[in-house]
């Protein structure tokens, strides 16, 4: 038998938010730190449970997102870990490998070139994505200057 949860996942809707003290009615966090971990428990409980949901910490809060949230809260942390993947895999060079042995060396060159792709790869796409979003805008405020719409 499973337990029953005190959260409604079926009520909750886009644009909701979840406040500190039901989410603490729920957890009994001692500590902040333990808040926080609460916060992500239930975000990730939130977003099981209900795949059309996306949830975001939001200050003393959960925050059910509505579409337009989600899109550019998504769109930032997918620029954001593009750029971190760019970082890790200049950092990776700064490895001392003189006590490697040559399977070793061997190894970490091979995770060299699979970060170097992945990073290049991944910031190429990117561009490519927002040159083309870039372009389709650019079109159809193109297509609105040459046919303007009849006032009704």
């Amino acid at each position: 038998m499973t337990e029953q949860h005190p959260l409604d996942f079926d009520a909750l809707t886009k644009g909701d938010t979840i406040q500190r003290s039901t989410i603490e009615d729920i957890y009994k966090p001692e500590k902040e730190s333990e808040f926080r971990l609460a916060c992500l428990r239930l975000a990730g409980r939130i977003e099981s449970e209900r795949r059309d949901l996306l949830v975001r910490h939001d200050g003393d809060c959960l925050r059910i997102m509505t579409d337009a949230e989600a899109d550019q809260v998504l769109n930032t942390r997918v620029v954001r870990a593009v750029s971190s993947l760019k970082r890790q895999a200049q950092r990776r060079p700064r490895i001392d490998r003189s006590g490697f042995t040559d399977e070793m060396r061997r190894d970490a060159d091979s995770r060299d070139r699979l970060a170097v792709g992945l990073a290049i790869t991944t910031r190429k796409q990117l561009a490519k994505f927002e040159r083309d979003h870039l372009l389709s805008k650019t079109a159809v405020a193109a297509q609105a200057i040459e046919h303007p719409k009849a006032d009704a």
